[in-house]
């Protein structure tokens, strides 16, 4: 009798460790799901043009279409055909309007920050123009454009949590990030435009990006959450059959 009530107090702290475990795990954060580069480096498939009203530019659009990428990293995924290696290529296409005039803060000693609102969705596929694999696609509701005036690299991240789909990742919770990194940017960034109205000007570059969604548990603390859940059910068997 002793001997079983020593494994039943060993049992019903494995759930009370169980049960810590979950709450601790309750932090939810992004991990990295998704990441891409050019599969040639001297391309610049990323195309930025403008939009001219009595031939004065007025807003940006940022297009991709069928740029030749290799995926990188792919985490969290649920199945990807045999025939794919294990960096696959792929095409990403987006299209991502601006949205409102641009602004430009002083960084001193450095030059001006550019930034702009962009709203649009993309997409990164085993085939050409958004065709056969999803890796990962997704919408920007609110993205924002940013670099340093005259400088030749752009950041363009997620403001809002992004919706994503695909075919082969499972977990796309909130919270969910997307970034794309523009290199390359000929010509160097600046704004064009009427004073408080400026926008991006046009320009090529190559691109990158990284993508995140909510980490899922760790089968460690699965398993201890499971032992948890057997330790309960053994302390409620065991006060019950001392009431008998």
């Amino acid at each position: 009798m002793m001997f079983s009530t020593r494994i039943s107090k060993m049992v019903l702290g494995l759930a009370m460790a169980g049960l810590v475990s979950l709450g601790m795990s309750s932090d939810v954060h992004a991990d990295t799901i998704l990441t891409f580069g050019q599969s040639t480096r001297t391309d610049r498939p990323i195309v930025a043009t403008n939009t001219t009203v009595a031939g004065i530019p007025v807003s940006t659009t940022l297009t991709a279409t069928n740029a030749n990428v290799t995926i990188t990293q792919l985490d969290n995924f649920f199945a990807i055909p045999p025939s794919v290696p294990p960096f696959p290529h792929a095409y990403l296409n987006f299209v991502f309007q601006s949205q409102g005039p641009a602004t430009s803060t002083p960084n001193p000693p450095f030059a001006n920050t550019d930034s702009q609102n962009f709203l649009g969705h993309f997409e990164i596929t085993s085939g050409l123009n958004g065709t056969g694999t999803n890796y990962l696609s997704g919408a920007l509701v609110s993205a924002q454009l940013q670099g340093t005036n005259n400088q030749t690299s752009l950041v363009f991240n997620n403001t809002v949590n992004p919706v994503f789909t695909s075919s082969v990742i499972v977990d796309l919770a909130p919270p969910t990030s997307a970034a794309f990194a523009f290199g390359n940017v000929n010509p160097s960034n600046h704004l064009v435009g009427l004073p408080g109205l400026q926008t991006f000007a046009a320009f090529r570059s190559s691109v990158s990006g990284t993508f995140g969604a909510q980490a899922v548990p760790e089968p460690s603390s699965l398993a201890l959450l499971g032992l948890g859940a057997i330790g309960l059910v053994a302390g409620a068997y065991r006060r019950r059959m001392a009431a008998v």
